[in-house]
Parts: C-alpha cells; sequence; structure tokens
C-alpha cells in the first residue's frame, strides 16, 4: 500500500535536496580552487639559486657545447668537504650537466662519438675521473648507472685564483683542440680535446659536392685545393680537380690540378698545366703565383713569373715592387734597388714610406 505524502511534506523535501546539492557543489568548487591555486603555484617560475649557464665554442665544423647549473662557493669548503672525494658528482648543480659535441672528437686522447652526454664526475685529492655517461636527462648524479659510461678518462685538476661562481670554459684553442675547464673556487679540471679537422672538413665537402656544388667548377675546384693545401686524399683531389676542368678551364683549377700533379710526382704534366694557366692569368694571379713559387723556395721561376708580370703591366707599381723583392731574395742588391726605386716613383703616397723603409735597410 503506497505511503501518502502531504504537497507540504513534498516540498520541504525538495527544498532540502536543492541545499545538499548547493552544499555539495560549493565544498567541489572549494577544493577544485585549493588544488588549482596550489598546484599553479608549484610552477610560477622563480630564479635558480644556482644559475643556468650554458658555454659553447666550435673547432673547425665542430659545435662544443656545456650546458649546466652554476653554483656559488659562498664561503664554503669545497673540495672534501661540500664536495666529497671519491664520490659521483654532478660536475655542476641541479640536473645534469650536459656535454654535446656534433661530431666525434678526442678527449684526452680517447675518443668520444658525436652525442648529448651526461657529464660527471668523481674529485680526487690528486686525479679526477671525468664520466661521459649516454643518460643525459637525470636529475644531478642521484640515478648516475656505470653501465651507461660511455667514455671515462682520468685528469689532473691546477690551482687558480679564486672563481666564485661554477664555471666552464674553453681556453687554450688552436684551429683543431681546445681545452674545457671546470673552475671553481681555487680549482680547475682541465679536459683537453682534439678534433681531427681535416678529415671531418674533407668528409663534410665530400657529402657537400653531391649536391648542387657539384655542378660547378667552383665546388670541385675547392675540394681539390683543400686536398692540395693539406696534402690529403690526392687522388681524390686531382678527381675532383679534373671534373672542375670539365666544367671550364680557367687559371684557378688549372692551378690547382698542377699542383695535384706535382705532388703526385707528375712533374711534366704539372709544367704543362701552369704553361696553360700563364696564359690566362692576370695581374693579380700572376703576382700571387710568384710568391707561391718563392715560399716552396723555387726563387728562379718566381723571377720568370714577377718578369712577365713586370713586362705585362708596366703601368703597375706593385709588379715592380714584388720583382724587387724576389732580386733582394736572390741576393742581388742592385736590381733589388733599381725596382724598389721604380716602384716608389709609380706608388701611392701610403706605400711610398714603406719602400723607402726597405731601401734604407740594403
Amino acid at each position: 500500500m503506497p505511503v501518502y505524502v502531504s504537497e507540504r511534506t513534498e516540498t520541504k523535501i525538495s527544498i532540502m535536496r536543492k541545499i545538499s546539492t548547493l552544499i555539495m557543489s560549493s565544498m567541489f568548487m572549494g577544493f577544485f580552487m585549493l588544488s588549482f591555486v596550489t598546484s599553479k603555484a608549484q610552477v610560477l617560475e622563480a630564479p635558480d639559486a644556482s644559475q643556468e649557464s650554458k658555454s659553447y665554442q666550435k673547432i673547425g665544423l665542430t659545435d662544443l657545447a656545456v650546458w649546466y647549473h652554476s653554483p656559488q662557493v659562498n664561503e664554503r669548503d669545497l673540495w672534501g668537504s661540500l664536495v666529497p672525494y671519491d664520490q659521483i658528482w654532478r660536475a655542476g648543480a641541479n640536473e645534469n650537466t650536459v656535454f654535446y659535441c656534433s661530431s666525434d672528437i678526442m678527449v684526452e686522447g680517447k675518443k668520444l662519438p658525436a652525442g648529448k652526454y651526461g657529464l660527471h664526475a668523481i674529485p680526487g685529492e690528486d686525479t679526477w675521473t671525468i664520466i661521459f655517461s649516454s643518460n643525459h636527462n637525470s636529475w644531478g648524479s642521484y640515478s648516475y648507472n656505470k653501465e651507461e659510461d660511455v667514455l671515462r678518462v682520468d685528469v689532473t685538476p691546477k690551482a687558480i685564483a679564486h672563481t666564485e661562481w661554477l664555471n666552464y670554459s674553453f681556453t687554450d684553442r688552436s684551429s683543431s683542440h681546445t681545452t674545457l675547464e671546470l673552475q671553481w673556487g681555487e680549482l680547475a679540471v682541465p679536459l683537453s680535446i682534439d678534433v681531427d679537422v681535416v678529415e671531418l672538413t674533407y668528409a663534410h665537402m665530400k657529402d657537400e659536392i653531391r649536391g648542387i656544388y657539384g655542378f660547378s667548377w667552383q665546388g670541385h675546384n675547392q675540394i681539390a685545393n683543400y686536398c692540395l693545401q693539406n696534402d690529403v686524399h690526392l687522388n681524390d683531389g686531382l678527381y675532383h680537380a679534373n671534373a672542375s676542368l670539365g666544367y671550364g678551364r680557367n687559371f684557378n683549377n688549372l692551378m690547382t690540378n698542377a699542383g695535384l700533379e706535382r705532388k703526385l710526382g707528375n712533374d711534366e704534366k704539372a709544367k704543362e698545366l701552369e704553361k696553360e694557366a700563364m696564359g690566362m692569368a692576370n695581374e693579380q694571379q700572376l703576382n700571387l703565383y710568384g710568391y707561391q713559387l718563392m715560399g716552396r723556395g723555387d726563387v728562379d721561376g718566381a723571377m720568370e713569373v714577377f718578369k712577365k708580370n713586370a713586362k705585362d703591366h708596366p703601368d703597375s707599381w706593385n709588379c715592380w715592387d714584388s720583382l724587387a723583392e724576389c732580386y733582394l731574395n736572390m741576393g742581388d742588391e742592385k736590381n733589388a734597388l733599381k725596382y724598389y726605386r721604380k716602384a716608389k716613383s709609380m706608388a701611392p703616397e701610403g706605400q711610398q714610406s714603406r719602400i723607402d723603409g726597405i731601401i734604407s735597410n740594403i
């Protein structure tokens, strides 16, 4: 039998349900807003105590970089205390210190393949071990795994002037070498890096020549001349020199071809090519060729070129100046003075004082 409920009672029940729903909704919204504010407060950006830093260096065509966070000494005792000896250390602060090389390099004489690495260290009183790990996404060294090592090298630290903020710096640079130094407090940890610039550049050119640059005399001549100047891959250089001639013969690619033929022992062929090139040369090209001959000790050949240039361009003070220099290198001071004076009589004012200085010392 159904229970009878009055209209008044139904109205009260309806009102109570609405109130209950509003209370539950308000509690949910309050909880949601509290969670939202709390979560947003956790991701607002603020300065790191250990500032984020990056060091970059290009050696040849190779990019080298280190990303790290830089802690401050702040009057703390560092080595053997804040940074314990004989324990793995992140070599910086916060997440992994990261080292990057765009091509294969040599670190302390050992090969490190191109890639991005987590950089760790094991400091010691006399020797440090530097570790390159395949894992570079971790927080510090807390999850370091020795099985992920790609390379370990031992290095010797050295004393330096005080460095308040930890710093990575590329020092001692040359065309194919640099030293990466970790510097903090009164200590620097040097890491020797060598790059095979010649081979890497040659390989890069070989790749480029397969593209649009392979359809011009300039591209083939450039790689051929690179082989010539660096005395590498001479036969391949000659192949590209001949390919360059196929797009048109000119002074530059003829001389490159001649240089390669000479290095490969084909002197007669080299002379034929040089003779052909001489017939195409302008004043500047002949002058440069004369100095190249002097540079390799062929003073007689240089004299022949400088005489031809002066004959072909009698109004050029520079031709007479170069001819005089060649005579001076041969020890013929009389002719050197003669042609230096001739050059001075035609030279611009800025060159006359230089020639006067040479004359006064003869």
